[in-house]
Order: structure tokens, then C-alpha cells, then sequence
């Protein structure tokens, strides 16, 4: 559902289960200081971030179902307290590091204005104005000249990667090492010493004081837990004074693992290879294009809120491409490639969203049409009840005319009575007509020539006409009553 967009639009996100969610933010995130959070809050966020895109605006806002987040927070579907706790606080921000000529000073960034829970039903969204650049920035083109090194400044992984993790210092340190080897391609080695690693871990002071305890409970908890369940594998090299056996910082070796590499990114599960746009099968069967070529191409603009619209349409632009061209040996890359790229144009165009604002015009013009035809329908209805009154009345005076009753009632009737019941614009014609019919005011008529010029032409649709219907009507219809006949 999408309101008006000059108040943003409202996403209501009711499908987060059995979906691969990217969690992206630029790197001052990961090094900012999450102090103020707990387990399930981080989460939250990084579930909440996997939902934004280029397309993404501080005015939207998202309605999650309680239900599908306690399940991919790890929580029972009766948790509703514990659900409750974790939205308490997420107003608050996060201290994100800025160099200055006097050092590192800390930013504190807003992360949502809105952050609303109802009790079994819903999560209302809406992320901060403040940090929504460091949310989808990443998603512009980072490979620019001002750019010297290898390095990228935004992270990338899957949310299932911290879904098992039991701890923030868990989490944490993969954001470290994840940062590290999706950006940095070349270093593979992250060292600290202690106490940096303490305050980047969030340890709280007086707790595991000793080494021994912070590695035991934290250090080797984590790394444990990170290469069990996550897309990297980290080995823990201890450094030592060199004149002492004390340990003065830790060294993380960082790789890829095999074990998971479900979790890499680019790399599609088996569902994720079935789950294709339907329109693509014909680049298999026809074309001979892989499945994970295919899968690769979807997956480039699975944030976009027209992601299907936009396939159909270079789907349909690539098969006449292709079917003009008989004489390409290497069908299957040739095929490939046109559909690449006409995905790219249809995005950079938005073909999709002038498809749609197409559509919505002519539904609306169809509405309107609709509306004027019921309009119309109504309006003949009403004029057909009318009409149908006007022929009764119309026979009543007939049969009133024709037995002689109304003659009698109006020669018994105070001509000043009748006119307190005719306007000016009806006297006015009563009077011409006496005038011209007898040569006299209508005032001066004796009684059956005032009915001669009320009852004329009953069969037209004349003044008199209404004379006889609304003004004359509830005067005969008293006389008549007091003669009996009614």
C-alpha cells in the first residue's frame, strides 16, 4: 500500500519469512558505538535496514507483522514481551566516529523517527532523515575516481548471517571482520589491542577484567559462534609482549568459508534458483541461458518496489531482439548480455513507473466514466419517479375534469383563496392567457373560466401545468374533502 507521495509511502512488509534479506550500510555504522543496544535491537535494526533501497525516502514508513519478526529474531511466536522490550529504546541513536583536527570526535545519529509497537499485530517504521544517507548511499555507484583505493565505504551480508548469533559482541565482531574482507579485499588480517578491543566489543567496565575471562566468554564465545553459523571463518592469533608471557592484543585472521556458502553473497540457494521470474524460463529452454545468470540478473533489482513490472518489460524487449538475430553462434552469452542490458535501460528509463502512472490514468478515467455513467442512470431514474408523479396527477384531474368535481369545488370555492396558492410568474401567465382568451384580468373571471385556464392542455407540459400540479393541488384537495368526495 502507497499513500500519497508527497507524504512518503507506507510499505506494509508481510512477506519477510522464506526471503534472503542483504543488510547494507556504509561503514561509519559498523564503527559507530551501539552502547544503548541490546541483542534483539541490533537485529531489529539490521532487519529494518535490509528493507530500504535507492528508492528509499525519510517520509516512508513500514508496517511489519509481529509474528514473522519474533521468527526471524530467533523467538518463540508467544514472545510478545520480549518483542516489546526490544522496541523500547530504538528511538535512540548511535555514535559514529568523525576525524577532526583534534582527533576522532563521535557523531550522534538518530536512527529512526518513528518506531511504533502494537501488542500482537504490528511494527510501524520510519527511518531517521539523519541516517538514511549512511543507509543508501551504498547503493550509488561507489567505483568513482575519487576512490584511490580498494576499499569500499559500505559493508554487505545477509541478515541469516547474524540471525543464530546469541550476543552483541558476537555480532559485532563479524561486522568487524565482515567489513574487512567484503571491502578490503586485500587485508585479511585485523589486529587490536586489548583495550580497543574491549570498547569495540561494548565489554563494560569491571567485567572480565583478566584476559583469560574476556577470551574464555567473549573472544572465543564469538568466533565459535561466527564460523559455525556465518559466511567467514576467523582464526584467533594472540600476540605477546616480547620481553613478557602477557597478551597485549589479538589478531583475527579473515577468510571465506565453504560451510556456509549458502550465505555468500552471489550465491543463490537452490530455492532462490527456483524461485524465478516466470517470464525467464524461455531464456533456458529457448536461449540457453543459466539459471544462475538469470538469477543474477533478478537479483540486481530485487530492492526496486517494480522489480516484476521491470523484467516483463525487458523480457519482451530482449525476445524481439533476439528473435531478429539467427546467425549468433554463442546464443546463450549473446542472450545474456541483451537482457542485461535492457534491464539497465528499463531501470534508467523508468519505463515501469511510466507504465504505471499509464495505467493509473486510465483507471481513473475508466472510474470517472463509470461514475458519470451511475450518475446519469440516477439522474433518469429520478426524472422517471417524477414524470410517473406527474402522470397520476395528471389522470386525477382527468377523471376530476371529466365527472364535473373540480368545476363544482372551484365555483364553491373564494377565487382569493385560490390565488394565495399561484407565484407571480404563474399569475402572470394565468393573466395573459385571460387576456387573450377573454379579454379580461384573470381576477375578473367567474369561476368556470378560472377552471378553464387552470385545467388547459393537461396533456402538455406547460406553466399551467405546474399550476395544476404544485399549486392548486392541496387547495383542491381540501375542497374536495369538504364536498366528500376525497
Amino acid at each position: 500500500m502507497v499513500t500519497d507521495k508527497s507524504l512518503g509511502r507506507h510499505l506494509v512488509v508481510d512477506d519477510l519469512q522464506g526471503k534472503r534479506h542483504i543488510v547494507s550500510k556504509a561503514n561509519e555504522i559498523i564503527d559507530g558505538k551501539y552502547e544503548y543496544y541490546n541483542l534483539h535491537q541490533i537485529k531489529l535494526f539490521n532487519l529494518f535496514i535490509s528493507q530500504i533501497n535507492e528508492y528509499t525516502k525519510s517520509t516512508d514508513t513500514w508496517t511489519f507483522k509481529a509474528t514473522q519478526l519474533l521468527a526471524l529474531l530467533g523467538l518463540d511466536e508467544s514472545s510478545y514481551s520480549r518483542l516489546r522490550s526490544a522496541t523500547k529504546g530504538m528511538i535512540r541513536g548511535i555514535e559514529i566516529p568523525k576525524d577532526c583536527a583534534k582527533g576522532v570526535s563521535y557523531e550522534q545519529i538518530p536512527l529512526f523517527t518513528k518506531f511504533t509497537y502494537t501488542r500482537g499485530a504490528n511494527v510501524v517504521v520510519q527511518i531517521h532523515p539523519d541516517a538514511l544517507p549512511f543507509l543508501v548511499a551504498w547503493k550509488k555507484d561507489f567505483e568513482s575516481t575519487t576512490l584511490t583505493s580498494d576499499c569500499k565505504p559500505y559493508t554487505s551480508y545477509y541478515y541469516d548471517s547474524i540471525k543464530p548469533l546469541t550476543s552483541v559482541p558476537a555480532i559485532i565482531l563479524y561486522e568487524m571482520c565482515r567489513k574487512y574482507l567484503n571491502i578490503c579485499k586485500k587485508r585479511r588480517f585485523q589486529e587490536f589491542d586489548i583495550a580497543s578491543l574491549r570498547k569495540k566489543l561494548l565489554v563494560k567496565n569491571g567485567k572480565y577484567e583478566s584476559f583469560g575471562d574476556l577470551n574464555r566468554y567473549v573472544i572465543k564465545k564469538s568466533v565459535e559462534e561466527i564460523n559455525a553459523n556465518t559466511d567467514i571463518e576467523i582464526i584467533v592469533h594472540l600476540q605477546k609482549h616480547p620481553s613478557t608471557p602477557k597478551i597485549i592484543s589479538v589478531r583475527f585472521e579473515i577468510n571465506k568459508t565453504k560451510a556456509n556458502k549458502h550465505l555468500l553473497l552471489g550465491q543463490p540457494t537452490e530455492k532462490d534458483i527456483t524461485a524465478l521470474h516466470s517470464g525467464l524460463a524461455i531464456f533456458i529452454s529457448k536461449y540457453g541461458v543459466s539459471k544462475k545468470a538469470l538469477l543474477n540478473i533478478q537479483s540486481s533489482i530485487s530492492n526496486s518496489p517494480h522489480s516484476d513490472l521491470q523484467l516483463t518489460i525487458a523480457i519482451k524487449m530482449s525476445q524481439k531482439q533476439l528473435d531478429e538475430r539467427k546467425d549468433i553462434s554463442n546464443m546463450g552469452g549473446y542472450a545474456n548480455t541483451v537482457l542485461k542490458s535492457n534491464v539497465a535501460l528499463v531501470v534508467s528509463k523508468k519505463l515501469a513507473e511510466k507504465i504505471l502512472t499509464e495505467e493509473k490514468a486510465t483507471l481513473a478515467l475508466k472510474e470517472k466514466k463509470a461514475l458519470d455513467k451511475k450518475e446519469k442512470a440516477t439522474k433518469k431514474k429520478i426524472e422517471q419517479v417524477k414524470n410517473d408523479k406527474d402522470n397520476e396527477l395528471d389522470k386525477l384531474f382527468e377523471e376530476f375534469k371529466l365527472s364535473g368535481i373540480i368545476e363544482e369545488c372551484i365555483a364553491e370555492m373564494d377565487l382569493p383563496s385560490v390565488l394565495l396558492f399561484i407565484d407571480s410568474v404563474v399569475y402572470a401567465s394565468a393573466n395573459t392567457s385571460a387576456q387573450k382568451l377573454y379579454g379580461k384580468p384573470f381576477n375578473e373571471l367567474n369561476s368556470e373560466d378560472v377552471f378553464s385556464i387552470l385545467t388547459a392542455d393537461l396533456s402538455k407540459k406547460s406553466l399551467l401545468k405546474r399550476v395544476q400540479i404544485k399549486n392548486i393541488q392541496n387547495q383542491l384537495k381540501l375542497s374536495f374533502a369538504e364536498q366528500g368526495y376525497l
